[in-house]
């Protein structure tokens, strides 16, 4: 019998029963033309919903800051002059010949940042990690950057993370992303040390300690009225530990040469966990933020 559970239940009829061949899940160095297209339809189909007046001004940040071409030659209707958003993605579309490149993920990196963006950037980033998920694609779009994670509650788990009031934690955790997801030169040890910093950030706040050392910190938890288990608690001391540079010691698990993307992937889903948990713990204690 055919399991039909998890990811076959997505599938056509035809892969799910062995008719045809099952897709084949993408690398993180590949982009199929299925994607390329899902997600430029993505962009067109988002840039009929929001605000008009943003939506022109975002099509004119499109085209000075991402195409970087004259303002001059921008194209607009022809009665009215008016820039229409759609107009924009498709040029940037048909600039690539319909070859399908990783231009289309820098162009929605642009747009979930772009300050025009606020009123449709929820939209987009929903829409595109269902194209992601359905494309089979080793990436996710998580707070407007393209990440190399892949399960729907990981990502879920930094995004939670990632919408604490503090702000330094959201910092720390939108630097280890970048640092991570840096296609072109990434630092591994500098993603786990800001994952890292971002649970020590919280815990300071929590036990109302801004010079204590993660360890410290978590160990005065408890005086604050949150409770952690002893294996718990011991376990984020220890990766603190390794990641710490007092003494004047590194440990070896820091050196880049042995880090891998899976480091700091593993790092940053641990401690984006262990921040929701505390902050639940913290408000069962009613510790507030």
């Amino acid at each position: 019998m055919i399991d039909q559970s998890g990811p076959l239940q997505k599938l056509p009829f035809s892969q799910r029963f062995g008719f045809a061949p099952l897709p084949t899940p993408l690398s993180l160095d590949t982009i199929s033309v299925s994607l390329w297209t899902d997600l430029f339809n993505t962009l067109l189909l988002t840039s009929s919903t929001g605000d008009k007046e943003e939506k022109q001004k975002l099509g004119r940040d499109i085209w000075m800051h991402f195409l970087h071409m004259p303002l001059g030659e921008i194209p607009c209707t022809q009665m009215y002059g008016i820039v229409l958003l759609a107009d924009i993605i498709e040029y940037v579309r048909d600039k690539d010949h319909f070859v399908p490149d990783f231009r289309v993920y820098d162009l929605l990196e642009f747009v979930c940042a772009d300050q025009y963006a606020r009123s449709l950037r929820q939209a987009l980033q929903t829409q595109a990690n269902q194209d992601f998920e359905r494309d089979f694609a080793a990436v996710r779009l998580i707070d407007g950057l393209i990440t190399p994670i892949t399960d729907e509650q990981q990502r879920e788990a930094i995004e939670v993370a990632m919408q604490t009031p503090l702000s330094g934690i959201r910092t720390q955790l939108r630097n280890s992303l970048d640092l991570m997801s840096d296609r072109d030169d990434p630092k591994y040890g500098d993603s786990i040390k800001n994952s890292i910093s971002a649970v020590e950030t919280l815990c300071r706040k929590l036990t109302a300690n801004d010079k204590a050392t993660l360890g410290q910190a978590l160990k005065r938890l408890k005086d604050a009225g949150i409770r952690l288990h002893p294996s718990l608690e011991l376990a984020f001391g220890q990766l603190y530990g390794y990641t710490s540079d007092e003494s004047g010691v590194r440990h070896a698990m820091m050196d880049e040469d042995h880090l891998e993307l899976e480091d700091a992937r593993y790092m940053l889903l641990a401690c984006s966990a262990f921040i929701n948990y505390l902050i639940v713990k913290a408000d069962k204690a009613g510790v507030g933020l």
